[in-house]
């Protein structure tokens, strides 16, 4: 990390300076947001490396229901014809890969105390 700061290190009167570089306009909130990509790109990683892709996937659709919930009560977002469907497949694919692996793991338990017996 220290290595890939330091060219910008290097380069700041460039990047920063005279209302011409990179990072003119960059408020508060910008930065916010961009530390917040971060974070959830560190934490999707964690995610993937300790747990499996399914449950990125689960928190994934999980996290779009959600925000399109969050979104018309706060900030009275009127959900179109688009986002319904994205919704409703994200919220239908959830059902299904749940309804699937429930099956399979009671088969799986079924099949473990039937060898007992």
């Amino acid at each position: 990390m220290v290595l890939g700061l330091l060219p910008v290190w290097n380069d700041w009167p460039a990047i920063s300076g005279s209302g011409k570089g990179f990072f003119v306009g960059y408020g508060t909130v910008v930065w916010a947001v961009v530390l917040l990509q971060a974070g959830g790109g560190l934490l999707v990683a964690m995610v993937v490396k300790y747990a499996d892709n399914i449950l990125k996937g689960f928190a994934t659709s999980l996290s779009i229901l959600f925000s399109c919930v969050v979104s018309y009560f706060l900030f009275n977002f009127q959900v179109g014809a688009a986002v319904g469907v994205a919704v409703g497949a994200a919220v239908g694919v959830l059902a299904l890969v749940s309804w699937f692996a429930a099956a399979a793991v009671n088969a799986t338990l079924l099949q473990l105390l039937q060898s007992r017996v």
